[in-house]
Order: structure tokens, then sequence, then C-alpha cells
């Protein structure tokens, strides 16, 4: 009888212990409908200025939710976030960092050799070291961390990263919502 009161005291317990909560970076990411989110260290997380519902599955993933909205946040290996998110009718993509607002202490990330075709004829090109080529033209070059970059020009913008493993992950927005994952050549 003892070992039954002691076994069900530990169940209610562990069962009142409050869930463990995913270490929300510091970030500041524009999906490509234009959705601004925005986190301090720790939450709360703000989608469009407006508090969001967070609900976090684990350590490295979690989710903030406001309306028709969800935001998922994924933290790589290499502790920086990834965010994609969907929106209302389905609508979805990937989120980058907002120009701007890298901090001082992230460095700068380097232009490694590459060629990649993306969805709707947009080839990208680029030296070591830069420049970075749209469609032969050169596009400007945007720095937010030492693994991420952007090269926009006129209205596309290509996001680079260069993953913990080496390899890159290469995707482009650009207009009436167009946006994508280019193949690498």
């Amino acid at each position: 009888m003892n070992k039954l009161i002691l076994a069900t005291g530990l169940a209610a317990a562990c069962l009142m212990t409050a869930p463990a909560q995913a270490a929300v970076p510091q970030l500041n990411f524009t999906c490509a409908d234009g959705i601004a989110v925005h986190a301090d260290e720790s939450g709360p997380v703000y989608i469009d200025g407006e508090e969001a519902e967070l609900e976090v599955f684990n350590d490295d993933y979690s989710e903030a939710s406001l309306g028709e909205t969800t935001i998922s946040i994924a933290i790589n290996t290499d502790g920086t976030p990834a965010l994609s998110y969907t929106g209302p009718g389905g609508t979805n993509g990937i989120c980058n960092p907002t120009p701007g607002t890298e901090t001082a202490a992230t460095g700068g990330a380097t232009i490694p050799f590459f060629n990649a075709e993306c969805p709707g004829e947009l080839f990208v090109h680029a030296d070591e070291g830069g420049p970075v080529y749209l469609n032969g033209k050169e596009a400007a070059f945007t720095s937010f961390s030492e693994t991420y970059f952007e090269a926009k020009a006129g209205d596309v913008t290509v996001s680079v990263t260069n993953m913990a493993d080496g390899a890159l992950d290469v995707s482009y927005t650009g207009p009436g919502r167009a946006n994508g994952v280019c193949k690498l050549q």
C-alpha cells in the first residue's frame, strides 16, 4: 500500500512540473509575404508587432501562432535559427533575417564559388569572395552572419546559407510572392 501511495505521489509530481522551454533566440526575420517576426532572447515572439502564442515542442523546435499565421522556429546545429511560415489560405514560405538587424558580433559571411538555378529561369553565379550575379547582373550583397548572406538585384533576392556540413542552402524571393529553393549546379 505504501508503494502505491509513493508511486501515485511521484506521478502527480511529474505531471505538475512545468514543460521545458526552448531557448528562443533574439531574432528579426521577414517572411516572403512581408510578415515581420521579432523575438527577444527567451521570448515572447511577435508577429507583425503582436504577441503570438508560443508552443514549444523540444529544445530545437517551437511554433508561434497568431490568427491564421504560424511561424516555425527551428534551431540549427550551429545555433542559428531557421524560420518558415504558413499563412492564410495555405500560403507558405521561408523567412529570412531582416536586413540591417544583424549584430556587430556576427561577423561576415564568406561568399563561396557556386552556380545555382532557381525556378522561373533565375540563374545565380558567385565567384569566391564575390561578386554575386543574378541572371548576369551584379547583385548587391548583404551579410547577416558568418553563415548567411543575401544578394539582391531589382526585385529578386537570393538567400544563401552555408550549412554546418559545408553544403549550401540557396533560395530566392521574387515579384508577386514568387519564392523557391534553388538547385546547385
